[in-house]
């Protein structure tokens, strides 16, 4: 992956994007208290649903086409699927959950209040960053890759740093997106596999202190 970071701008069909947003929406909107991830400070809506079914299912289907694309064999770790509002941002930061790779696909999105050339996307600086105990960000202004739906963004979880800036779009917008994590299946992270579940699709429930 140049830079550490890889996109393909048309790698989900619209018609599956789009079932997968509306699938998102009405559970977003009915079953919030389901969510394991409610109370996560990250979130204005507090509609993050760790290791979805819709998701985990993608991610199945995603493993092998990925594997081409890194040129290594991989595990798929987990996934979950997001409801992003307006204000919302993501903190600079590098991944800190052991996963090697991290795959983001935006389903669907509708801003109000912009212009209609108004995009929404994902920040990554292609300067190496290893994560250590004294690490800290390079600042850099980064890459900004404009996330269409269906487009596959790929980046190497501990070396890169990325963010998103404010969602400017006014109260009532929206963009859907998931979220898959895979590492490098060499033995040196068995542990990570499933995300320590016995496959992919088990419900795994996610505690905060």
């Amino acid at each position: 992956m140049e830079n550490g970071y890889y996109y393909d701008n048309d790698f989900l069909s619209g018609d599956v994007c789009g079932i997968g947003a509306q699938y998102s929406i009405y559970k977003h909107s009915f079953y919030r208290e389901e969510d394991a991830l409610k109370n996560n400070n990250n979130s204005k809506s507090g509609t993050i649903f760790h290791n979805d079914a819709f998701t985990e299912s993608v991610l199945s289907f995603l493993t092998p086409h990925v594997e081409n694309i890194v040129g290594q064999k991989l595990a798929p770790t987990y996934s979950h699927l997001r409801n992003w509002m307006s204000g919302e941002s993501e903190r600079r930061k590098i991944q800190t959950n052991g996963a090697d790779i991290c795959g983001k696909i935006v389903l669907g999105y509708d801003y109000k209040g912009v212009d209609d050339s108004y995009v929404w996307g994902q920040f990554i600086d292609p300067t190496p960053n290893p994560l250590n105990s004294e690490w800290a960000s390079n600042n850099n202004k980064g890459d900004f890759v404009e996330q269409n739906v269906g487009g596959l963004l790929l980046f190497e979880c501990e070396n890169y740093e990325h963010w998103k800036e404010p969602l400017l779009a006014t109260e009532g917008s929206y963009q859907v997106e998931m979220v898959a994590y895979w590492v490098y299946d060499n033995g040196t992270k068995d542990h990570l596999k499933f995300d320590g579940r016995k496959t992919l699709g088990e419900r795994k429930i996610v505690k905060y202190k």
